[in-house]
């Protein structure tokens, strides 16, 4: 497997969209923010969690 050169997520820190996003039907703008709740796949991959989304970009 080829080296992981983006930065890694960790649990916890607060995250801002860059990018506007569709999750199962549900529009995220950009700027919304959240929390990463779990880390995968030695931080490859990560769950995070929405209080609401932005309501402008």
């Amino acid at each position: 497997m080829a080296d992981f050169d983006h930065p890694r997520f960790e649990d916890f820190p607060e995250v801002t969209l860059a990018h506007p996003v569709v999750v199962q039907g549900v529009a995220m703008p950009a700027g919304s923010r959240g929390v990463i709740m779990a880390a995968w796949a030695d931080g490859r991959a990560c769950e995070v969690e929405f209080e609401t989304p932005a309501t402008s970009c």
